[in-house]
This record gives C-alpha cells, structure tokens and sequence, in this order.
C-alpha cells in the first residue's frame, strides 16, 4: 500500500499548491463528513460540502487552523466513522509537554501502515537484523505498537521503557536544572542495556547524548544502529553521537508525533523527514500570515493535514517551525525545530 503511494506520488510531481487530492483521500473525507458528529456539525458551521473538496488548497482555505487548545475541545469519539468497532481503533496520545494530553483514535489498518511506511525508509539503514533493540516511548499505544512491529520486521526482540515528560516540562517552567530531571531516567535506558547484547537504540537525540556518556565504551561499541527523534536533532549533535558517544553505529531516524505518526529520514542522516504521504501531508507556512505558504528554502510554521481511516483533521499547527523541501514531488521538511511558546 505505501509503495503504491509513493509510485503515485513520484507520478504525480506537483507542488501541493494545485494538487489534487487522491482518491482514495477523497472518499474517506467524504466518509467522515458523512458518519461523525464533529465533520456533520463542521459542514454546517463551515458552509462546505466535503465532496466539493478537491485540491489539498481547499483543506487550507476551507478550514481554520487547529491549535492545541482547539484540539482540547474536540471529543475524540466524535472524528470516528460510526461504522468502526472498538476493536478495530488503537488510542493515540500526546505527549503532553504542552499541556494536557490530547487523544485520537488510529484505525488498525492505519497503525500497520505506519509501520510499514517507516520499514520501508529503514531498509536502506543498515538496521541489523536478529538483534535486541532499547527504545523509549511515552504513555502512548500507537507508538509502542510501531516500536514492536520494527523490531519484528527486522526479527529482533526490544524492551521499550515507557517515559513521562512531565517532569522535564515542570522543571523547564521551574528554571531547575533539566540534567538532574533527566539523570534518573538516563539511568533506566542504562539498566536496560546491562546483560543484553544491544544492536538498536531508540530514543530523541538528547537523551541518547546523555545516555551515551552514562553507559561503559564497551557497551556504547556494541551499538550498531541509532534512531533518533526528529525535534532537538541537529548536524552537530548526529556527528557527536556518531564520531564520539557511539563510534559503531549509524543513524537515521524519523520526525513523528501522535497524530502524523513516523515520518522518516529521506536517506539516514539526511535530517529530511517524509510524510506517511499521502494520509498526511505537510505545509510551512508564514508565521505572521498562516495562510501562506513559504517560499522554498524559507523558514516557517509547520501546518499538517491527517486524512486518516479513524480520524480526519486538516489544517493542524503542530507547533514546530521547519523548512520545505520536494522529494519525489512530495512535500516534505528539514530543519525541524520547537517553536517558543
């Protein structure tokens, strides 16, 4: 299925500007206008009939943008297509470093798509196969699904300990000293790696640092492949993990959260992320004008539009500022960074 879209996206090579919606995209819109109370209502409210949606234009235009607090208000049983049963949706939080944790609900089918997706960007890697992986992952099913679905394609086993970033928020806000928040939990990733023959590490790129100068050299010197969270990624910190923390290993990675889910580097390192094209699409637009795209190569706020099986939610501000870039006449970003609050 993800091959299928990027053979057709590869075709299709135009800027999101004047493409046209899939589909297949086009029809589940339509679904979900059709069978959730939130699109019914949103229809009303808008003015709009989903089936005259045709452009990924229109979702910018027809719709407002969607903040976190926007978010907070959205109940997410109501974005689900009435026909799904509850044994086919996977929950899917925030993190919650922004405030309250907010919660869609991933179509099953959805969830091996994503995995799928990111196996596929994975295969160039060099990730071993037959090896024990140590993840990191906050309270959030969809993510641990993904983690333990990449260890098995590549017929590994993992131990994923689950982290709450609430304390580093809090001591952040606080003024306190982030190290001291983060040396107990460095210290957990450090435990998992005691007795195991490590091949796989995953985690954001800081902690892995802080980790890295935590564990024996002879532990680090195991390690044959890192991947790394997109946010807080930067060239100089991939050359530090690579040439000095953990002098054996690779590194890719991939730029996700709990609505896109795994974006992954075009090519490892590249710090270019691509997007689970085409269930969700990526836009940078004019910090001070939102309904404007920014000229390529030029810094701005990134905006995504999710067209999922269990939700449908265009126009998001994702609160992370990046710069576009075409792949294969996808539209895709580099640069990923948090904007200030």
């Amino acid at each position: 299925m993800y091959k299928d879209y990027v053979v057709m996206a590869q075709k299709q090579n135009t800027p999101s500007e004047n493409a046209a919606l899939p589909v297949t995209l086009r029809n589940r819109i339509i679904l979900h206008g059709e069978t959730t109370p939130y699109h019914r209502e949103k229809q009303r409210e808008l003015g709009i009939e989903y089936a005259d949606l045709q452009t990924w234009k229109d979702l910018r235009v027809a719709f407002d943008q969607l903040d976190d607090d926007d978010l907070r208000q959205i109940e997410p049983e109501s974005i689900i297509p009435g026909h799904y049963s509850q044994d086919e949706l996977v929950p899917s939080h925030s993190s919650g470093t922004t405030g309250a944790p907010k919660t869609v609900y991933w179509h099953q089918t959805d969830v091996e798509a994503n995995i799928e997706s990111t196996a596929a960007r994975l295969e160039s890697a060099d990730i071993p196969e037959n090896t024990h992986w140590v993840a990191t992952a906050t309270p959030n099913p969809v993510l641990k699904q993904t983690l333990r679905g990449l260890a098995e394609h590549f017929n590994g086993t993992i131990d994923i300990l689950e982290v709450d970033p609430t304390p580093v928020k809090q001591a952040l806000q606080a003024g306190e000293s982030v190290e001291e928040t983060l040396r107990p939990i460095a210290q957990r990733v450090c435990d998992a790696f005691n007795g195991k023959q490590v091949g796989v590490y995953e985690d954001i790129a800081p902690m892995m640092k802080f980790v890295g100068h935590m564990l024996p050299r002879e532990t680090r010197e195991q390690i044959d492949s890192l991947l790394v969270g997109g946010v807080g990624t930067t060239n100089d910190l991939v050359d530090e993990l690579t040439d000095q923390v953990f002098p054996n290993a690779s590194l890719t990675g991939w730029y996700g959260d709990y609505m896109n889910g795994t974006s992954g580097m075009h090519t490892p390192e590249s710090l270019e992320y691509v997007p689970q094209y085409p269930d969700i699409a990526f836009e940078v637009r004019k910090t001070e004008n939102l309904d404007t795209l920014v000229s390529s190569g030029e810094q701005g706020e990134l905006v995504s539009h999710a067209i999922r099986r269990g939700f449908f939610l265009p126009n998001r501000r994702v609160g992370d500022g990046a710069r576009p870039i075409q792949i294969n006449g996808i539209d895709c970003v580099t640069d990923i960074h948090r904007l200030e609050e």
